[in-house]
């Protein structure tokens, strides 16, 4: 953490007074001052129908500007009282250098002392609840995996990903008017559990790893087959983004050992409001 900064703004009518105090950190070595577009940008955003876990005034935004992320925790404009109109807010910011967005998102995650400093404070809950709550949008306007390329690199949490292109929040009525295969899952380490299917056919329940773009594990398909065996070694999906291993009874259950999902032409989107199973039946 190199650098670290904090400031209050009380705003007077009709006067305004900005006071910029520098707390802790060490301040980055000066370099000619030149406009650098952001690249990768995440927040909160009300329109996926998810609360926000600060609340409505307080927001956690990740800006990731010419390699380096800028995390920003802003407490919004709220009325003082007292006999002239006043406003208070807060606004504090560290900036991880040499830092991709996912990088700096699974460094908060991993060592709480960052989202500590960030919010000046240690009372309340992590910055899981945060992550889980983020969209990310590219300065193309799409809804990018903030990995780097890699879904294996994200940050523990739920995701979902869709093999259409998104221009911002989907609803579910609108990934249903599009039609695509869906895949919504759980993300710990490398191992995940999820479903995937077409988005108006019942699916699968998957669980393994994951390594790259490639998930590696055991497939159990929702929907009971009069031949399960037959589909040993067959795509799931028209689209042959999951193709199924080795047929194998468990049970009551079929299920396909060494199955393969490429998730490498699969893009992000919001998450929505159904939430992936933590287990498959």
């Amino acid at each position: 953490m190199n650098f670290f900064k904090s400031r209050l703004l009380l705003a007077f009518n009709p006067v305004s007074v900005l006071l910029l105090a520098t707390i802790a950190g060490i301040i980055a070595p000066s370099a000619p001052a030149q406009a650098v577009t952001p690249t990768t940008t995440c927040s909160f955003n009300s329109n996926a129908g998810t609360p926000n876990p600060l609340g409505m005034r307080t927001l956690v935004t990740l800006t990731e500007m010419d390699g380096n992320t800028t995390v920003k925790y802003e407490q919004l404009p709220t009325p003082v009282g007292g006999t002239v109109a006043a406003t208070i807010a807060s606004e504090r910011e560290l900036i991880l250098y040499k830092t991709n967005v996912a990088q700096a998102r699974q460094l908060f995650l991993s060592d709480p002392k960052y989202y500590n400093e960030l919010r000046g404070s240690s009372d309340g809950d992590g910055f899981k609840a945060v992550n889980d709550t983020l969209i990310c949008q590219s300065t193309s306007g799409s809804t990018p995996s903030p990995t780097g390329g890699t879904v294996s690199a994200l940050p523990d949490g739920s995701y979902r990903f869709w093999n259409g292109k998104a221009t911002g929040v989907l609803s579910s009525d609108q990934l249903l008017k599009q039609g695509g295969v869906l895949f919504l899952f759980n993300k710990r380490g490398n191992q995940i559990v999820g479903t995937f299917g077409q988005i108006d056919n019942e699916g699968s329940c998957v669980k393994g790893t994951v390594n790259g773009n490639t998930f590696t594990g055991v497939a159990i398909p929702y929907e009971p087959s009069p031949n399960p065996a037959s589909r040993s070694n067959t795509s799931f999906d028209p689209g042959g983004f999951l193709k199924l291993g080795r047929w194998k009874k468990v049970g009551n259950q079929n299920q396909y050992e060494n199955s393969t999902l490429d998730l490498s032409r699969l893009n992000r989107i919001n998450l929505g409001s159904r939430k992936p199973s933590s287990s498959c039946p």
